[in-house]
């Protein structure tokens, strides 16, 4: 379980972005073994911060000096899942890049085995890049369509300023304070650090929505695999799930 979030940036004041660092420590509370940011200027360049372990204020706060108005900015604070041995490798920490498209991803591609021939170079060791992939070949309707497992997923193209957030049963909840779009992994987060100011937006389940310069200019439903790969009952079998 992760904590994701982010913000599309069109206006910059020191107490917003205090709101901010608050947004990213109360995701922390999602995942403590590491934590990776990118910021996406409105030139379309990228600059990213990974480190193993929890959120650090001091080191974050020096990346996001001189952001820039109509920035995006994605975060994630990992949950080393159990299944994997313990890494310090930054290509396990999150967002994952694949040229021009930058993810943050809570949740599971659990066919990931079988997509690999779709996948080319490999730009990090973890499922969550896999999407990026399937979307830059077969388009978001059909990628998604295509993977098995629970979502809460966002990412931003760095050529063109869009910033795509969807999800089928995973949280992930969107609003605005101002001029400035937000996101994070529950509601709750966004209530806490920006109060009153806080207007939310809908998204569905197994929906998406996309926005550019802050905006939304799209959104609808985005169909995802149903196969399932539940084992053949047993009684002497507990199947446990963890969201």
């Amino acid at each position: 379980m992760c904590g994701i979030g982010g913000a599309y940036i069109n206006h910059i004041t020191t107490d917003f972005i205090d709101q901010l660092l608050q947004l990213m420590e109360k995701t922390g509370q999602r995942g403590q073994d590491g934590f990776g940011i990118t910021k996406i200027g409105p030139e379309g360049r990228s600059t990213s911060l990974k480190f193993p372990g929890p959120f650090n204020r001091q080191r974050v706060t020096e990346f996001l000096l001189h952001v820039k108005k109509n920035s995006i900015i994605l975060w994630c604070n990992r949950a080393q899942p159990l299944t994997e041995p313990p890494s310090v490798d930054e290509r396990s920490i999150q967002p994952v890049e694949v040229e021009e498209l930058i993810g943050v991803h809570n949740g599971v591609v659990a066919n990931e085995l079988e997509l690999l021939q779709y996948v080319g170079m490999r730009t990090s060791v973890i499922d969550s890049e896999i999407p990026l992939h399937l979307i830059k070949r077969f388009g978001l309707q059909r990628a998604f369509s295509m993977c098995t497992g629970g979502y809460a997923y966002a990412y931003a193209d760095s050529q063109n300023g869009d910033l795509v957030l969807l999800r089928n049963f995973k949280t992930l909840a969107i609003g605005s304070v101002g001029n400035n779009l937000l996101f994070a992994s529950e509601q709750s987060f966004l209530e806490e650090v920006f109060g009153y100011t806080y207007i939310p937006h809908k998204l569905p389940p197994y929906h998406y929505a996309k926005y550019r310069l802050g905006r939304l200019i799209e959104s609808g439903v985005v169909s995802f695999k149903t196969d399932s790969y539940l084992p053949e009952q047993d009684p002497n079998r507990v199947l446990v799930c963890a969201s």
